[in-house]
């Protein structure tokens, strides 16, 4: 059992209304130059990933996904509860979701080649969430026929 579990509880998404849903005023993330990203996002996905709210109405994670769908002009948008932990821990739990999405780095090779496969699709690569420099220099990535034929790094101080 984990140390800080509590009483196993069903995980029940529910629909509410869009307008019951408030932004927790002092989030430190700053995302309104990704809204319309996001809006791309659920206009292809749907809205799938719910947003983590207390019976307030307080957000606790998805504050870009509610401002897409507002913008969007959605009625409703899924959420979970979380009820359950203390002010304390979801003031620790918003900064813990975003900054867990930096802590993983990119395998490059096998990331260029979804992307390769996508492009081939005709899939529009913005969807991925990637700048269209970071697609451009991932599809860029030397194969390895050219990595061979590649002329070896000259050295800090040449000696002749």
């Amino acid at each position: 059992m984990l140390p800080r579990a509590r009483k196993a509880q069903k995980l029940q998404i529910q629909l509410w209304p869009i307008d019951r849903l408030v932004f927790y005023v002092r989030n430190p993330r700053r995302n309104d130059a990704a809204v319309d990203r996001m809006c791309a996002s659920i206009r292809e996905f749907g809205f799938k990933i719910p947003c983590l709210v207390r019976s307030d109405g307080e957000v606790v994670d998805g504050e870009l996904r509610l401002k897409a769908a507002r913008k969007l002009g959605l009625t409703e948008v899924p959420v979970i509860l979380c009820d359950e932990w203390t002010p304390t821990q979801v003031k620790a739990f918003r900064l813990l979701v975003n900054r867990s999405a930096t802590w993983a780095d990119w395998d490059e090779e096998l990331l260029a080649l979804e992307l390769q496969e996508l492009n081939e699709a005709n899939y529009d690569l913005g969807l991925t969430g990637f700048t269209q420099k970071e697609i451009d220099d991932l599809l860029l990535l030397p194969n390895d026929d050219e990595k061979e034929n590649a002329a070896p790094p000259l050295p800090d101080n040449p000696v002749s």
